[in-house]
């Protein structure tokens, strides 16, 4: 894989942060532009997928994807300024 890799993983997942660090860790042993956000309890995003908080994993995803692709957010929004 060669694009960028983004893993967000809440504390109470169903794997443990353990296999996901050893993804992470091995994405980044190969180059890989990795990046391994984990959400915890106390954000109301530890659940699969952040069930208990989907704005939260949205909100990660779509600055992730701005910072990637160099997206000027604030340019984008209804309300300037």
């Amino acid at each position: 894989m060669r694009c960028p890799y983004l893993i967000i993983h809440g504390g109470h997942d169903v794997l443990g942060v353990e296999a996901v660090t050893t993804v992470y860790n091995y994405a980044v042993k190969h180059k890989v532009n990795a990046t391994l956000r984990l959400t915890t309890e106390e954000e109301t995003g530890a659940e699969h997928c952040q069930h208990d908080n989907p704005t939260l994993g949205q909100e990660l995803m779509i600055d992730w994807l701005a910072d990637i692709f160099k997206i000027d957010q604030t340019a984008l929004s209804f309300y300037p300024g």
